[in-house]
């Protein structure tokens, strides 16, 4: 199976859901194309968290012989932007309290994704 511009509509859709309930922070582009021309990754995140921008690639060249939950690629793709903060960050001298404080955001945007937190 090989991804259609159909497919890429949904993937897109899906992106956008879940960054405007995981990332609302990254302004993102979704891209129909293989990243660095990479055949063997579905899909790919590349990030530049100290501007806030993020590309997400559904790979046009991917070919899968079983059929992919479009939906949950985009999540995970999607979660990759909840940890670009730790890549930024970490260095030998990252303040226990920054930690948890990163480790707290990430949870909390979980707990309202997963439970539908009313206010948040």
């Amino acid at each position: 199976m090989k991804f259609s511009k159909k497919d890429f509509k949904l993937f897109e859709k899906s992106v956008r859901k879940w960054c405007k309930l995981l990332a609302p922070e990254f302004n993102v582009r979704v891209v129909f194309k293989a990243h660095n021309g990479s055949k063997e990754n579905i899909a790919t995140c590349a990030s530049n968290k100290q501007g806030g921008i993020a590309t997400i690639y559904l790979n046009d060249k991917f070919v899968s012989n079983y059929k992919v939950n479009l939906d949950e690629i985009a999540f995970h793709e999607t979660c990759h932007l909840l940890f670009a903060r730790f890549s930024r960050e970490s260095d030998p001298f990252l303040s226990i309290t920054l930690i948890d404080e990163i480790e707290h955001e990430i949870i909390a945007k979980l707990e309202n994704v997963l439970f539908k937190k009313e206010g948040k």
